[in-house]
């Protein structure tokens, strides 16, 4: 899926884009951005624990949006907004502000999941030519996915939080469902 985001979006090396949720799969959005030059790296997460796994990533900057204006500081970092936003946490409201962050003709990528709606401004959208781009996956990536991560281009290994063995996957997958803040949780058929 990261690597599907980062390749729809035309991102490239020297542009600056936020990604909006520290989870799986928006910090492998990171860690694909960073392989690939991307900068400045700012990503935006409300959660504590996630900021702590994000910033094992060596980032620019984590902010957390409820205490930071992150309009204010996109806008003093690059002037006019930034290429890309990721949108990975499937918050509407991080959605609508990541339409906001946006230089003209920028892009918005909807990666995270969510059956809530959120609304868009048409007259935003047709006045600075904005994209916005849903992003489901690609199957035809996998190898490309194994690639980076045995060359160690992927530093997956920091953002995974607990291993947990086949048997007490169903549970994990229930105590992840009632508070899905952790990092990446594996399963591990061996164990």
């Amino acid at each position: 899926v990261a690597l599907h985001a980062v390749g729809l979006s035309g991102i490239e090396a020297g542009q600056a884009a936020v990604v909006t949720g520290a989870g799986p799969i928006g910090l492998l959005v990171v860690e694909v951005r960073k392989e690939r030059g991307v900068q400045p790296i700012l990503v935006s997460e409300p959660s504590g624990l996630r900021r702590a796994i994000a910033a094992r990533l060596e980032l620019d900057q984590v902010v957390d949006p409820s205490a930071v204006s992150l309009a204010d500081l996109v806008r003093s970092q690059t002037g006019r907004g930034v290429h890309v936003v990721f949108e990975c946490s499937g918050s509407p409201a991080a959605a609508e502000l990541g339409l906001g962050l946006l230089r003209p003709a920028g892009s918005l990528m909807i990666v995270g999941s969510s059956e809530r709606s959120f609304s868009l401004s048409t007259l935003m959208l047709m006045a600075r030519e904005l994209r916005v781009q849903g992003v489901y996956g690609n199957p035809g990536l996998y190898a490309a996915a194994l690639e980076m991560l045995a060359a160690g281009k992927i530093h997956a290994q920091d953002i995974i939080t607990r291993i947990v063995p086949l048997a007490e996957a169903e549970a994990c997958l229930r105590e992840l469902a009632d508070s899905p803040v952790e990092g990446k949780v594996l399963v591990e058929p061996w164990l």
